[in-house]
């Protein structure tokens, strides 16, 4: 076959192929054997046009990729496999290999690594083949063809450059996502245009395949085109966990950059001195209240796709988004929790009616530990029927105060079997069913711990029956629907 058979309708006239030719024909396409065509005329001189034209895309990928592991620590068990999605001749596999060898705190993962190289050309993955980074290369159509490795096969995903017109579309996600791991991610580039385009299919299929979003940034992709490169991660043990222990940790971290949203839009609320700000004993900020439409969006939108498989609801909304600022003790008793569950106050001071259609995510926002306050929650507790002791208050910041509302005898937790502390660094997320029983010691550093919690409710949960509603900031109307 000649390597320009299938380009002659796409040629237009065009004398000669020049990499410009074949990267405007590799846009036009319309079927797989004018895009093997167009490929396998490039496959030569494709990594000069790429290094002249300031391909970025494939850096773009390896730093998320670097950056996952570096925070996230994958467990994994013999080899660590990492496959390249489209890998064409290996620019973006041959230097995640590299990189990885680069960084020696992460040789537990580079001395297990098994590299998988995919792509529709085999043109392409000759030239791949000449780079000797790839354990092993297969061609294959992702679009029609099956790719014959186990589902929950690999621990990263990785892709550069695929995702855009005439290539792969969000319809072939569910294929690749199932072939990864619980706890791994899927990093890749989408164009900006396409993505703009499709947003809602792109979310679509990635949460209908039980994983999230966890960070998507605009970046430079090739020449002055722009790319989203976009980090997914799988959560399919969670809703298990959840239902067994009641609470999770997720396999996923939030993005720095939500995590610094986070921190601004506390101290603009404590700034403005908002009425939803909660004060402790001695008068220090204990929790700032309600959400703000924007605010660390993709961390959100993805926190309510695990939300929608662990309730197995549609539609939910965000019922409650608070920030917890456990300040420093000091002398003081002010700061700590006492035992509680939170759905006795939805239920008592809001009128929901069902436990099992509202979820909680925690989120830490600064390290978490034993010594500042961290969390303790009682693992089991959530199937333990128990009739929770309550006070008088009325107000809605009774719910708030050091004195709660309602509390769970001290005699019952005494002897609860098992209490974890829901410690970790800034970033990680913990899942928490409505009933499980959790409390918080003082804060014995000199810095102040800070939690975010979002609450996600049915909107056929939604409370009603009580005449004297919390405000808005504490408890939303469905204004933010998933």
């Amino acid at each position: 076959m000649n390597a320009h058979d299938g380009l002659e309708l796409l040629n237009d006239g065009v004398d000669g192929w020049v990499s410009s030719d074949l990267h405007m024909l590799s846009e036009k396409a319309e079927n797989v054997k004018q895009m093997k065509a167009v490929y396998s005329a490039w496959a030569q001189s494709y990594d000069t046009e790429m290094k002249q034209n300031n391909l970025k895309s494939y850096f773009e990928v390896t730093k998320r990729a670097i950056s996952f592991l570096k925070r996230k620590r994958l467990v994994t068990k013999g080899a660590f496999r990492a496959v390249d999605v489209g890998c064409g001749t290996g620019f973006c596999g041959s230097f995640f290999k590299k990189s990885l060898n680069a960084h020696p705190s992460l040789d537990a993962y580079a001395d297990n690594l098994f590299l998988l190289g995919i792509d529709l050309v085999p043109a392409m993955l000759e030239i791949a083949k000449k780079k000797k980074s790839f354990d092993k290369l297969i061609q294959v159509n992702l679009k029609t063809d099956v790719l014959y490795v186990p589902d929950s096969t690999f621990d990263l995903m990785m892709s550069s450059g695929c995702f855009y017109p005439g290539h792969l579309g969000p319809d072939v996600l569910p294929n690749i996502l199932r072939k990864l791991k619980p706890n791994g991610a899927f990093i890749f580039t989408v164009r900006r245009s396409m993505f703009e385009k499709e947003e809602e299919d792109f979310i679509r299929f990635i949460s209908g395949s039980n994983c999230m979003i966890t960070s998507k940034n605009l970046t430079p992709y090739y020449g002055k085109i722009l790319a989203y490169t976009i980090t997914v991660c799988k959560c399919d043990d969670v809703p298990a966990t959840v239902r067994a222990k009641g609470f999770a940790k997720l396999p996923i971290i939030a993005d720095q950059s939500d995590i610094n949203d986070l921190l601004k839009y506390m101290k603009s609320r404590i700034r403005r001195k908002h009425p939803g700000n909660v004060y402790d004993s001695r008068g220090l900020i204990r929790a700032v209240h309600g959400y703000e439409q924007g605010l660390a969006s993709n961390l959100v939108s993805g926190l309510a796709a695990i939300a929608k498989t662990i309730t197995k609801k549609e539609k939910l909304y965000l019922y409650q988004f608070r920030m917890n600022n456990k300040q420093p003790a000091f002398a003081s008793n002010a700061g700590a929790w006492k035992t509680h569950r939170d759905f006795d106050f939805w239920q008592g001071m809001d009128g929901m009616q069902c436990s099992q259609s509202v979820i909680v995510f925690h989120i830490l926002v600064t390290d978490n530990s034993p010594a500042n306050g961290a969390v303790y929650l009682c693992e089991g507790s959530h199937n333990e029927k128990a009739i929770p002791d309550t006070s008088e208050g009325q107000s809605w910041k009774d719910g708030f105060k050091e004195e709660l509302k309602y509390t769970i005898s001290d005699s019952k937790v005494e002897t609860w079997p098992q209490h974890t502390p829901m410690v970790g660094k800034a970033g990680d997320i913990f899942a928490m069913h409505s009933l499980t029983w959790h409390y918080s010691k003082l804060n014995q550093t000199e810095n102040s711990r800070v939690l975010c919690t979002c609450v996600f409710n049915s909107l056929d949960n939604v409370p009603v029956g009580k005449l004297n509603r919390r405000p808005e900031f504490i408890v939303h109307s469905p204004r933010y629907i998933f």
